[in-house]
């Protein structure tokens, strides 16, 4: 996830919705699969899990977009964030905001 270049601390990392509606993502810290960052609970919706890792006791567990197919989201995660609900959240991207890396992965 690059690093946020106007807000230190936050990472971001644009996704596009599959055809099916929903994106699945955990997060590799130095793309580590035993370092893992994940919630609490299996297809945790914004603000609904807790940040847990990074360990390797995630890959059951995943976060949960859905939109519409081929909307985009970035995915955003605040280092300065103390509260475990609120570090991974996302959001959807306005068309015309400049461009960020995007990962077309299955849901």
């Amino acid at each position: 996830m690059p690093a946020d270049p106007l807000d230190e601390g936050v990472f971001r990392y644009r996704v596009r919705i599959g055809d099916d509606g929903f994106h699945m993502f955990n997060i590799l810290v130095d793309n580590d699969p035993e370092q893992q960052l994940y919630p609490h609970i299996e297809m945790a919706q914004i603000g609904e899990g807790a940040l847990c890792g990074p360990d390797s006791f995630g890959s059951s567990l995943s976060w949960l977009i859905q939109g519409a197919p081929d909307q985009l989201f970035d995915i955003v995660l605040d280092t300065s964030e103390t509260d475990r609900y609120r570090v991974v959240w996302w959001e959807p991207v306005v068309e015309d905001e400049s461009p960020a890396p995007v990962a077309s992965l299955p849901g």
